[in-house]
């Protein structure tokens, strides 16, 4: 058997989910070889994972017997433009999401990238569908209609099994030490055209992750999947409470364990709203990707609620859910929680809020007396803690010199010199001791001699 997913980008999707089942269900029967573009990445992953399978890459020569010889076949994407599959051969083809974007012959951009996808398509035995719209979708957008003769299947994606495991969920958060926290799990669709990332929306991303990230509290965790040539432009050691999502785990095992669910354009949220967790949306640049690209359902016929900044973003990420996933048009039923500082020692304390929004400020304290010692020129209100110095005569030399004072007031006292005639010493110079101005009448004479 032979399995790919996303071109050997990466191991995961449906195309890993039926693995992991046939490894389970036939254990020794089958060969399996999954298409690898970076095996040493990739043999780490399967190691951690537990996953018995040979990895191959799909750009030597060993892949392309693998796939010209393999009984089995199994993609969600397409396998490369030179595949014929042989009349021995069985091809299930799983596709990778209900779609939202335009596809096919719809795209406004892109459109060169349907000849493959349609030509591996009608080289299928089966393809997997996970409902109505998406069959009918597919078999529009790449003019299956009218020339495919194998057999669809309707039996949902076998990747979204695992959200109906919810106490799995439970039990990798735990593991991970993730217990107590809330935890974000945020998954970015792609920038640009098919095949091509474009750095300017990708820069503008980082910033707000930068934004996100000194906002989020020490409770709260956000992890992120990036596309990975969009994930080589952000430095995820700088941040304090983002991370990426982990190496060693299947995305969908990992989202499993997530508290909420962060993405813009991505079909991923049909696959989430399975959990009854909640989704949102944060579309901050949807007039200029939609400019370029179509869509199947408006976003605002979804039932996610939808934001465009990040202060917006965090008032409903920590917000209860307030929406029926399975409601088709909105009633005006919705209910929300008045957001606000409920805490009343703070300065902008909300008496209505009923549910704190991390939004409280603070008064700083500290001395506010410009002749204290300690006087805080930061200080919004006095806290009865200024300090002040003990004002005297500090000069050793002066009469009423203060041992105790720390600054001087400019109060110091000093003997006078004054001169006096005497009958014995007529030319004598008498140093008289004054206090205050006042003479205390103690004279020194030099006696003459005889």
């Amino acid at each position: 058997i032979l399995v790919e997913s996303f071109h050997g980008s990466n191991i995961s999707d449906s195309s890993l989910a039926l693995v992991r089942e046939i490894l389970k269900t036939y254990p020794g029967k089958y060969k399996i070889y999954y298409g690898s573009i970076d095996k040493k990445l990739h043999q780490k992953f399967i190691d951690d994972i537990g996953l018995d399978v040979e990895l191959v890459d799909v750009n030597s020569y060993y892949y392309t017997k693998i796939l010209a010889t393999s009984e089995y076949l199994i993609n969600n994407s397409s396998f490369p433009v030179y595949f014929v599959k042989r009349d021995e051969q069985k091809y299930i083809q799983t596709w990778h999401g209900t779609p939202l974007k335009t596809l096919g012959k719809d795209m406004r951009l892109g459109i060169e990238s349907m000849y493959n996808v349609q030509h591996n398509f009608l080289q299928a035995d089966y393809i997997t569908f996970p409902n109505d719209f998406t069959r009918d979708v597919m078999m529009d957008c790449y003019n299956l209609n009218p020339l495919y003769t194998g057999k669809v299947i309707m039996a949902g994606y076998p990747r979204n099994e695992i959200f109906f495991d919810a106490q799995s969920g439970r039990d990798l958060k735990k593991k991970l030490g993730l217990e107590g926290k809330t935890v974000y799990g945020y998954m970015p669709t792609w920038r640009g055209a098919i095949g091509d990332i474009s750095k300017d929306a990708n820069k503008q991303m980082t910033e707000y992750l930068k934004e996100i990230d000194t906002k989020l509290t020490e409770n709260e965790v956000l992890y992120v999947n990036l596309h990975p040539i969009a994930v080589k432009d952000v430095d995820f050691s700088t941040f304090k409470n983002i991370r990426k999502f982990p190496e060693n785990l299947e995305t969908y095992d990992f989202l499993n364990c997530t508290d909420c669910l962060i993405t813009d354009y991505s079909s991923v949220f049909y696959d989430y709203a399975v959990t009854r967790k909640k989704c949102v949306l944060f579309t901050y640049d949807e007039e200029d990707y939609f400019a370029d690209r179509g869509v199947y359902k408006p976003i605002s016929e979804l039932p996610f609620p939808q934001v465009k900044t990040v202060d917006e973003l965090l008032q409903e990420i920590r917000s209860e859910k307030n929406y029926d996933d399975t409601a088709e048009k909105d009633d005006g039923s919705c209910e929300y929680y008045i957001l606000g500082c409920t805490d009343k020692t703070a300065k902008n304390y909300d008496e209505n809020a009923e549910k704190d929004d991390d939004s409280c400020e603070y008064y700083i304290f500290g001395c506010m007396d410009k002749d204290a010692i300690n006087y805080n020129e930061t200080a919004e209100k006095d806290d009865g803690s200024c300090e002040f110095y003990k004002y005297g005569c500090t000069d050793s030399e002066a009469i009423n010199y203060d041992a105790m004072a720390e600054k001087d007031d400019n109060s110091c006292k000093y003997q006078k010199a004054v001169e006096k005639t005497s009958e014995e010493d007529p030319s004598g110079i008498l140093p008289v001791l004054t206090i205050g101005g006042i003479g205390a009448g103690i004279y020194y004479y030099k006696k003459k001699k005889k």
